[in-house]
């Protein structure tokens, strides 16, 4: 990460220098952990003192925050989203996404979407697929409280899979038991999904994903699918395959900048490059 985040802040610099804003006409943010504690920090995970920074940036700078839901609504219209646009996004459902991370998108007034992994709310034990270092998830009383505080509650899956090995039927199932949990629990409909890890759309390996994908989406009456590919969200773009900036441990105050300001972005053809020649995945 060090190369990428020298590049994008010394880009966003330069930039700002010269008073040429790259202005990305949207920008979807993925968040995991929100860690309070000392101890030494994920990848994917930021600490609580930075989030609070990064969530003052966003509303200090004039940003304008919305849900997934909303983001997708506008760019299934084709309409062109406000300027700064900014989508706050958590992945798998952690009990720190509401113990840390709530406090301060209530203070900020911060418009979210959290994405859960069904089937592990209100387990006592850490996510399993990160080992006993992974995180408790929140049970449905927590979930219910942000749900009602206007935060969009969305599905990741039932169980977590990585969803390119699973068949249509599958597919299917893990939308479906996802949904149906979350709106069993919630009683609200519920209209988005985040997909699992961090792979392309398209590989050799599993070339009829996307379709398959975008039949259970449709047969479940998903509105939008986010993925982790790198980049941001312009009118008209596949909602059934948006694009996200991840924010880590790396994340200062420069490099958020910069991912905001569309500085990150350059990146996105590394990282296809990288998932589509050298990373490796589940067998099925």
């Amino acid at each position: 990460m060090t190369a990428e985040k020298e590049i994008s802040v010394l880009l966003s610099d330069a930039l700002n220098l010269v008073n040429i804003p790259l202005a990305p006409a949207a920008t979807m943010l993925v968040y995991h952990r929100i860690e309070g504690g000392s101890a030494p920090l994920q990848p994917d995970s930021v600490t609580l003192t930075e989030f609070q920074e990064q969530m003052r940036y966003i509303t200090e700078e004039g940003y304008a925050p919305m849900t997934a839901r909303e983001l997708a609504a506008l760019v299934e219209a084709g309409e062109e989203p406000p300027e700064k646009s900014v989508v706050v996004t958590f992945d798998d459902g952690y009990l720190d996404t509401y113990t840390h991370a709530f406090p301060e998108l209530d203070f900020f007034r911060m418009p979210a979407t959290v994405f859960l992994a069904a089937g592990h709310i209100g387990a006592s034990t850490p996510f399993p697929w990160l080992g006993s270092d992974g995180g408790k998830p929140m049970d449905w009383q927590q979930v219910s409280k942000l749900q009602k505080a206007g935060i969009e509650i969305a599905s990741h899956t039932y169980s977590h899979p990585f969803t390119p090995n699973l068949t249509k039927n599958e597919l299917c199932l893990e939308l479906e038991r996802s949904k149906g949990t979350i709106e069993d629990k919630l009683g609200a409909p519920v209209h988005s999904l985040a997909l699992p890890y961090s792979f392309p759309m398209r590989h050799p390996r599993w070339p009829s994903f996307r379709a398959r994908l975008r039949e259970a989406l449709n047969a479940n009456d998903y509105v939008c699918c986010c993925t982790m590919q790198r980049g941001h969200i312009r009118p008209r773009d596949d909602v059934f395959a948006l694009r996200r900036i991840p924010v880590g441990r790396d994340d200062d105050l420069r490099l958020f900048r910069a991912k905001l300001e569309g500085c990150f972005a350059w990146t996105a053809p590394l990282q296809a490059f990288y998932q589509r020649f050298l990373k490796s995945y589940p067998t099925p």
